[in-house]
């Protein structure tokens, strides 16, 4: 669970994601991938740093560690620009 400050600071679509992403990791969605995917799109585009928070993190409450996971990616040359990115 996240705590009370945490809440009280995160937007309605943030809280939605968090709620998704515990669901998700429960095995009940709430929403469809593709619903889920749009969402953390929109919120990536407004600059939320909620969606660096692994599904279990979010699920466990555990926010004060990022994840640095990789993005989605889409063609050969997107993998070839990571993986010389992060070496």
């Amino acid at each position: 669970m996240i705590n009370d400050f945490m809440r009280e600071n995160l937007t309605e679509e943030e809280l939605l994601y968090v709620e998704a992403s515990r669901a998700y990791n429960e095995g009940n969605n709430i929403m469809s991938d593709q619903e889920f995917n749009e969402l953390e799109e929109k919120l990536r585009k407004i600059g939320s740093n909620i969606v660096y928070y692994t599904h279990d993190q979010l699920a466990e409450g555990d926010l004060d560690e990022e994840t640095f996971s990789i993005f989605p990616v889409y063609n050969w040359e997107e993998v070839y620009s990571w993986i010389s990115d992060t070496g």
